[in-house]
């Protein structure tokens, strides 16, 4: 019988203008998946003070300002270890200056993160769940 547990993540959908968003933030982890910065609490962290910490960990970037919208939300499910997860990630939509194309991952998992532009977002992320938040998220900012 497989055991089942929830899984909480927290990250953000950064638009390099909200105004007129021409790029986003998207993160190359080591597990070969494509999609927005996202991470786990440490302890008794505030969930907004988990996603900003994790998307520095994941980008290098520190000045996010938030969308005024409630986070959106992905869910899914994976096995690993025989243990099925059930899965929930909250992101928030924010934006943040494009001083370069390439950005500086903190983390070893993460291989590269970059800004991608827009016209490129659904062939690069690895799945279309991630599309789908990219795609509710230029609905809310309109």
């Amino acid at each position: 019988m497989n055991q089942h547990n929830k899984d909480y993540a927290y990250g953000c959908i950064i638009f390099n203008d909200i105004q007129n968003p021409t790029h986003v933030v998207l993160v190359y982890n080591d597990n070969g998946h494509i999609g927005f910065p996202k991470g786990h609490k440490e302890g008794d962290e505030k969930i907004e003070i988990t996603m900003r910490r994790e998307v520095k960990e994941e980008t290098g970037i520190t000045d996010i300002i938030l969308f005024d919208c409630d986070p959106l939300l992905q869910q899914y499910h994976f096995e690993k270890d025989g243990i099925t997860y059930d899965k929930e990630v909250f992101f928030w939509i924010g934006s943040a200056k494009m001083h370069d194309v390439e950005l500086q991952p903190e983390l070893p998992d993460v291989i590269r993160s970059w800004w991608c532009p827009v016209d490129d977002i659904q062939k690069t992320v690895t799945y279309s769940s991630a599309y789908l938040l990219y795609t509710q998220s230029c609905y809310i900012i309109q």
